[in-house]
């Protein structure tokens, strides 16, 4: 009885140690993916990029009528252990005494054991060029925070030197530029969010090896509205991301607008997932969305799918009523 109580443990501690190596091989998947096969999503991806623009283009700082805040929240890739964890808050408001554009966003990432806290201001100008189009020119300026607990990660390997050292800390800044053009009814924007290639010091190297913590991201995003009929509007949109090392990411989003309350849309992302989204309007102030994401790529095996929230404020004073709904 005693051999075979001692035979279950050992059992019993070897399928533990099995599932420890899982859980750190899923993880090590997605730092190396994230790294190397996607380069561009260092800078986190949004299915509802559409109405999350001032993270990445201050030139879109201030280009609505009113002041407006918005939240997402996304879970990459669920029920994958260290799969990516995104929330952003993000506002913007107009001068419009000046002619310009503020705003102010909140980034946190989380991806296995690493995380990244950023924190960025934007001002733009916005170029009146005729009765119905503007052009927003922008800068922003910020800062991110970068921590890693790799001793937490379970090795076959014992003390591995690849992570024997956490990152406890370290602070970069950055800057970035965005030019947005845009009516009532059309939009395209491109901008460099971060224009400086960040690196950070791996503390177990003897050799002072750097492990790339921002790369220089390119995005170009166009959309536009179609009045099918008083009721029925039909918006495509599209986002395009590309950095050096690492294939051109293509975003394409359909979304059909019922009685300027209800959105119905599709997406498609090239190389990685296709998904729906809905978007209710509760209020004239406030708009909230889901979306939902299906992994199409060799992690599909593993996650049962992507999950997006949005929640969106739009601040109303007595002197700037609204003129017409904003669908960007």
């Amino acid at each position: 009885m005693i051999e075979i109580e001692e035979e279950l443990l050992k059992s019993l501690n070897m399928r533990y140690m099995v599932k420890k190596i899982q859980k750190a091989a899923f993880i090590v998947i997605i730092l190396l993916i994230d790294t190397t096969v996607a380069k561009s999503q260092q800078d986190p991806m949004f299915t509802y990029y559409m109405f999350n623009q001032i993270s990445v283009n201050p030139g879109y700082a201030g280009s609505g009528e009113v002041a407006n805040v918005m939240a997402l929240y996304r879970q990459q890739w669920a029920g994958m252990e260290g799969a990516p964890q995104t929330t952003n808050i993000a506002g913007n408001t107009p001068l419009p005494k000046i002619d310009c554009g503020f705003g102010l966003s909140l980034l946190t990432d989380k991806i296995g054991p690493t995380k990244q806290t950023g924190v960025f201001a934007d001002f733009s100008y916005q170029l009146k060029l005729s009765k119905k189009a503007k052009l927003g020119m922008g800068i922003k300026a910020g800062f991110t925070y970068y921590k890693a607990n790799f001793l937490d990660i379970q090795t076959t390997t014992p003390n591995d030197i690849a992570f024997s050292k956490n990152i406890d800390g370290d602070i970069k800044s950055n800057f970035g530029i965005g030019f947005f053009y845009y009516t009532n009814t059309v939009y395209a924007g491109f901008s460099i969010p971060k224009l400086l290639n960040n690196e950070l010091t791996l503390g177990y190297s003897v050799n002072n090896e750097k492990l790339s913590a921002a790369t220089r991201n390119y995005y170009f995003i166009a959309g536009k509205v179609f009045n099918l009929n008083e009721n029925l509007k039909f918006r495509p949109s599209t986002l395009i991301k590309m950095t050096k090392g690492a294939p051109m990411q293509l975003d394409l989003t359909a979304n059909f607008i019922l009685y300027d309350k209800f959105w119905l849309g599709a997406m498609y992302r090239t190389g990685s997932a296709f998904g729906a989204m809905i978007q209710v309007q509760l209020a004239k102030t406030v708009r909230i969305g889901y979306a939902y994401d299906y992994t199409t790529n060799q992690l599909n095996d593993y996650n049962s799918g992507t999950h997006e929230i949005m929640i969106n404020f739009d601040f109303f004073t007595g002197k700037n009523k609204i003129r017409s709904p904003r669908y960007f």
